[in-house]
């Protein structure tokens, strides 16, 4: 199973599943949202479809972290759905990276 968090961290970015257990830190940083669907035949699950959610904060309309992420889903085969919004409020670009993975689950 991939490990999302990791794979980000490898490539210089901050994450975290959900949310920081702290105060966010200073961006760019990603939330990571995920969902889980299992499936398969003769009563046993075979696959998992997972839905996942990077959402990247960033203080400019366009930052590096976009194209790093975007490369990790090249990587990894992920067809990806992507759009940027800007938070008046807070001040904060936002870029969120929508995609769908299926992967075979453990000892099949």
């Amino acid at each position: 199973m991939l490990d999302f968090k990791a794979l980000l961290k490898e490539r210089g970015l901050t994450a975290a599943v959900a949310a920081f257990s702290m105060a966010p830190p200073k961006p760019p940083y990603v939330c990571i949202r995920e969902s889980r669907e299992t499936d398969g035949a003769d009563y046993k699950n075979q696959f998992a479809v997972r839905d996942v959610t990077f959402e990247l904060y960033h203080a400019k309309e366009t930052d590096p972290a976009q194209d790093t992420i975007r490369k990790l889903l090249d990587d990894i085969g992920a067809y990806y759905a992507e759009e940027t919004i800007y938070n008046s409020e807070v001040r904060i670009y936002e870029t969120i990276f929508e995609f769908e993975i299926l992967e075979k689950m453990e000892g099949d």
